[in-house]
């Protein structure tokens, strides 16, 4: 990877900030848990943060990204995906418009793209998937995957042959587990990673192979070091 460690770019949440506030501090604080961070320092990276702006992405330095990472938040808006409400809550529309745009640069650009719950989400609407809604609501009831932030769910995940994922976790493991919705397919140009138990797709990998999307928080548990080296690997062999 060269003699300087690599840059990985993270997005981040929008917090609306309120009246009288906005008018002097603007319409939206960003905020990331420091665990994302934490992550990309343990696979031996540099974090550096990607703040929305009116640019189109990518430009100037960040084309020096070796990887972004689309990372967790909220439901993304129906619209997005050509659906109406049916399960979502808190629908967002401004962040998950501007990180279809990041994944849409990544893409055109060949730069390495992951993305983590909500992220992988963006990936698949980008790419032509529409969103289960909620999951516990589904035939059969599919709840192991429902957790919170501060009480996340373990299940088991089933890691496809030949993929990214089954090269840095083997064939089976357990993950940590807090969504309430899931890509409703696999995308066109895109092959299923990993399902759980319940048949969610849980992951999936881009035919390049330079993309990825884990519908879980690696985060959070002992999948994200190997998944990050991997990725890193994949995107100083493409350049």
């Amino acid at each position: 990877m060269g003699d300087s460690p690599p840059l990985v770019g993270l997005t981040v949440n929008w917090v609306p900030v309120s009246p009288p506030e906005d008018a002097s501090c603007g319409r939206w604080a960003y905020r990331l848990n420091g665990s994302y961070a934490s992550l990309i320092e343990s696979a031996g990276a540099v974090p550096v943060a990607i703040l929305p702006s009116g640019r189109t992405f990518p430009s100037g330095r960040e084309r020096d990204l070796d990887l972004v990472v689309l990372t967790g938040g909220g439901d993304p808006d129906p619209s997005l995906y050509g659906r109406t409400p049916d399960g979502c809550v808190d629908p967002e529309l401004e962040r998950p418009l501007w990180e279809m745009e990041v994944c849409r640069g990544c893409m055109s650009e060949g730069i390495a793209l992951m993305g983590i719950c909500l992220g992988m989400q963006i990936i698949g609407i980008v790419s032509g998937s529409a969103l289960v809604q909620d999951l516990p609501r589904t035939p059969g009831g599919r709840s192991i995957h429902s957790g919170t932030a501060v009480e996340p769910l373990s299940h088991g995940v089933e890691l496809s042959e030949g993929t990214i994922l089954r090269s840095a976790l083997g064939s089976t493991r357990i993950v940590s587990s807090f969504h309430h919705q899931a890509l409703e397919s696999v995308p066109r140009g895109f092959v299923l990673a990993a399902s759980a138990p319940d048949g969610v797709v849980e992951a999936v990998e881009s035919y390049d192979p330079l993309v990825l999307g884990v519908q879980w928080h690696p985060e959070r548990d002992s999948t994200g070091v190997p998944i990050v080296r991997a990725m890193l690997e994949r995107a100083v062999r493409g350049r």
